[in-house]
């Protein structure tokens, strides 16, 4: 209230991430701080780097229904998406809280519609994509022996959807489910497996569940010199020896690679998100990582991420070397005492802007960010 009363536009402040006074203090359920901040002019649709407003924290943390009920009367959009996590009832139905929930539909709120868009890859291999939130992708491998998944999304409330959706690609149950990382946004639909399936994920790959269907190389997958892509654990299935390739680290610890030879698709998880900057806190190792996928793996492999578009090696390769560029100017800045900050405001990545913002809150100017960070 200090802060307020000496600069009534400290109400609008926002952090790096976009989040106002009224949108932390929903978060951490403070019904009189939001009363106050509302009284003195605080916007209640304000949205923060991810889209999100206050209505959508209350709705995501299971907050009571007075802190609900509060910002609506005071203006708040029941139907406003946030960009990457969709509408407020969607929030509540995946919270599961039925008041909160018969309350936002009372007032004309809606869930978000889920109809998924589907590529080819190969003849067997199909990719999902989430027609909202950060476009998950799912990799659906399909044959005699059945179904293999790789990762499900990330909502729980997909489940039914991504079933049928699945079911007009491939017919035969779903036997695996391998996760490429264990963030929820890849997770929190695995329901859509039954409970027999086998799911696999980096930290059982080298357990006792799968030694009689998994065995691992004895050599790296690629090696030249002191580069090289780990020794794959190779799961026979539908004609294919899938290649699962241990590669922690970079985005999280537990990533993990999946290769379908005869189909020449690699599955990156999180380790490509094309048509957006890389989520990694160290761009320019991930450059190195780049360079080690482009060398091993033969031409006419098509790419795919665990968001975005699939890519070519070209296209792949182009990626690489707009990053490099990217990271290259950013040198050349801190170089001229620049800070990120000033990098930021002086928008000295605009050019690539309109090409690699798919994902806009690691666009180039989280690249700056995190390059600057690195770069002596």
């Amino acid at each position: 209230k200090e802060l307020v009363e000496k600069d009534p536009q400290a109400v609008k402040a926002a952090d790096l991430g976009g989040r106002r006074p009224l949108y932390i203090g929903v978060g951490y359920n403070r019904a009189e701080v939001a009363e106050y901040l509302l009284a003195k002019g605080a916007d209640v649709n304000a949205q923060d780097n991810f889209h999100t407003a206050a209505l959508h924290v209350a709705c995501s943390n299971d907050l009571p229904l007075s802190l609900v009920r509060l910002l609506v009367e005071k203006g708040a959009d029941v139907n406003a998406v946030a960009k990457y996590s969709g509408k407020p009832l969607d929030m509540a139905l995946e919270i599961g809280n039925a008041e909160i929930i018969a309350y936002l539909k009372s007032k004309g709120a809606e869930p978000t519609l889920l109809t998924f868009e589907t590529f080819r890859l190969a003849p067997a291999l199909h990719r999902i994509a989430y027609p909202w939130g950060m476009r998950n992708n799912v990799i659906v491998f399909s044959g005699p022996e059945g179904i293999l998944l790789l990762d499900s999304g990330f909502t729980k409330l997909a489940v039914p959807e991504l079933r049928k959706t699945i079911g007009r690609l491939a017919s035969g149950d779903i036997r695996y489910l391998i996760n490429s990382h264990s963030h929820g946004d890849h997770v929190d639909a695995n329901a859509v497996a039954p409970a027999e399936a086998n799911v696999i994920n980096f930290k059982n790959l080298d357990g006792q569940e799968f030694k009689d269907r998994m065995s691992r190389s004895d050599k790296p997958f690629w090696k030249d010199g002191d580069r090289e892509l780990g020794a794959p654990f190779l799961l026979p299935f539908n004609g294919e020896t899938i290649q699962i390739i241990p590669n922690p680290g970079l985005h999280s610890p537990e990533d993990i690679l999946v290769y379908f030879p005869k189909s020449k698709v690699l599955c990156l998880g999180d380790l490509l998100l094309a048509g957006t900057c890389p989520a990694v806190p160290d761009p320019i190792v991930y450059l190195g990582f780049l360079d080690n996928v482009l060398a091993a793996f033969p031409d006419g492999t098509t790419f795919a991420g665990g968001h975005g578009p699939d890519l070519t090696k070209t296209g792949l390769k182009k990626y690489r070397d707009d990053l490099a560029a990217m990271i290259a100017i950013v040198r050349k800045n801190r170089e001229a005492g620049k800070s990120a900050d000033d990098m930021v405001r002086d928008d000295i990545l605009r050019a690539y802007k309109a090409e690699y913002s798919f994902l806009d809150w690691i666009g180039p100017d989280s690249l700056i960010r995190r390059a600057a960070a690195v770069i002596k």
